[in-house]
């Protein structure tokens, strides 16, 4: 079972700093992007995004973020088609370094209060990895500094042998010994119930390892898990991994990521997922 109490480290409220050669503002609730009420005006939609730092937007810029292009473009929709939805506030709860259950357990916590009609859980295939003992704030430079050397530290160790490779690594946290998928089920679960008592729509968002896209999916074992696990507690999945099928070569994939040593998204990379999610998500809020 999940530790009751997790540890739950967040953004400090009203900061700001430059990282990875972006701005990154944090506002009074400690969420990236500008402040939202708390009461839901009338006629708005709202929706919240929970994830790591694909989803906060490591990397790019704030209108860059797949959460504000989503935003974006579904207030465009609205604006050329009648709805009684006057516009959309997408909310953006992304924090790095975040598993499935810290996302989780931060939305019951702070996000509840936001009262949203849908819940976007930005899903990636290394959420099943154990709650990481952080003591530092992530906002804060030495954290940002330590993710970027650990990572650099991370893939020479993996290409010369020291440590597993990333496809033998991402499928041993699947493995029947393993409880952090069993960690992951519990916990969208409890976001499920969640959800269920305000009337709120929970949606698992898949997004793939940008190191793999446009070639036959070695992790398809990962989509058929939330697709099964969807299925039996009515959590609809979006699997983003088809919509990167012509970047069938390094080089048009590297054009996904944040810089060549980064595999986190570009601003390319959060259009293509923003227009897919969009195209999916706006029939269901006319």
């Amino acid at each position: 079972m999940i530790k009751s109490r997790i540890k739950i480290i967040v953004h400090k409220p009203n900061t700001s700093g430059f990282f990875m050669g972006t701005a990154i503002s944090i506002n009074k609730f400690g969420e990236r992007g500008e402040d939202h009420p708390i009461k839901k005006p009338e006629s708005v939609y709202r929706i919240v995004a929970i994830g790591d730092s694909v989803t906060l937007g490591w990397g790019v810029d704030l209108n860059e973020t797949y959460a504000k292009k989503l935003e974006s473009k579904l207030n465009d929709y609205i604006s050329q088609n009648k709805s009684d939805i006057s516009r959309v506030e997408v909310i953006n709860m992304g924090i790095g370094n975040y598993n499935t259950v810290q996302e989780v357990h931060h939305f019951i916590r702070d996000g509840l209060r936001y009262q949203p009609d849908m819940i976007l859980v930005g899903y990636i295939i290394n959420d099943p990895e154990p709650v990481p003992n952080i003591q530092s704030n992530f906002i804060s430079r030495r954290s940002y500094l330590y993710v970027l050397i650990y990572s650099s530290v991370d893939r020479i160790l993996r290409s010369i042998g020291m440590k597993p490779g990333y496809e033998q690594y991402y499928r041993s946290l699947y493995a029947d010994n393993n409880d952090g998928w069993s960690h992951v089920e519990e916990s969208l679960n409890l976001l499920a119930e969640s959800a269920s008592r305000i009337g709120s729509k929970v949606i698992t968002v898949s997004i793939p390892e940008l190191r793999s896209v446009g070639q036959p999916s070695v992790f398809s074992f990962v989509d058929e898990k939330l697709k099964d696990f969807g299925s039996e507690k009515n959590i609809e999945v979006i699997n983003l991994y088809p919509i990167f099928h012509d970047f069938d070569s390094d080089k048009k994939r590297e054009k996904l990521w944040v810089n060549s040593g980064d595999s986190h998204p570009s601003p390319l990379a959060h259009e293509i997922i923003a227009n897919e999610l969009a195209k999916i998500i706006f029939p269901q809020i006319k």
